[in-house]
């Protein structure tokens, strides 16, 4: 269809603009100021998306199971790297402004476990089932 590549390439660039317009004007607001919470929130937004986007091309490309093990290694390794050499924070580090770290503080909560422990087990997860989720896909 003429319509997909099309719409992925707008969703791809658009979302990668609008990650960067918002970093770079958070960059520039005091942190925890009214105008930085809405950078925040927009520009890990558009991070989420180029998430999804990036495991949807995989797996249009190549099938649905290397789509997934591509959003869970993505998940794994993006957040884990960027929170360990940029924030110099521990691997699992679970933040307050990104909305799936807030989803994932609640559910942390209610569990009454340490959000870190719940966010290193979905991901752990995540990983795992995708691992096996492709496996049959390569024989």
């Amino acid at each position: 269809m003429i319509y997909e590549p099309i719409i992925l390439i707008v969703i791809g660039i658009g979302a990668l603009i609008i990650q960067m317009v918002y970093f770079l004007k958070d960059d520039r607001a005091d942190n925890n100021s009214p105008k930085d919470k809405p950078y925040k929130l927009g520009w890990h937004a558009a991070g989420g998306v180029l998430h999804l986007w990036m495991g949807y091309v995989i797996g249009r490309m190549f099938g649905p199971a290397w789509g997934c093990l591509a959003g869970s290694l993505t998940w794994y390794f993006f957040d884990g790297f960027i929170n360990s050499y940029v924030l110099s924070k521990e691997w699992w580090y679970i933040g307050t402004t990104a909305g799936l770290d807030k989803v994932q503080r609640w559910a942390a909560g209610i569990l009454h476990i340490d959000p870190q422990l719940f966010s290193a087990c979905l991901k752990h997860a995540a990983l795992i089932l995708s691992t096996l989720y492709l496996i049959p896909h390569l024989l």
